[in-house]
């Protein structure tokens, strides 16, 4: 009989919806600074830092609730 590699794993299938993971330094570490300061350096004007940080306040941004076409217009229209 072959072992099974998984133990502690349930063989049931489970049925959800949706599974959401807050990740932002509970498993990874994340630093917003630095996620403004990385987008902010691919933007074509001086005051980018600023701009992206006013943009990112946005929740539904952080929420995923605003599409991706959605935030890349909203990027746009500040003018980054």
């Amino acid at each position: 009989m072959e072992r099974d590699p998984h133990p502690n794993v349930s063989k049931e299938k489970l049925e959800f919806e949706a599974l959401i993971f807050d990740v932002g330094g509970v498993v990874v570490s994340h630093d917003d600074d630095m996620l403004h300061r990385l987008l902010a350096e691919r933007c074509a004007v001086p005051s980018a830092l600023e701009g992206t940080r006013s943009v990112l306040q946005d929740v539904r941004i952080n929420t995923g609730e605003m599409p991706v076409t959605e935030c890349i217009a909203t990027f746009a229209q500040a003018r980054l």
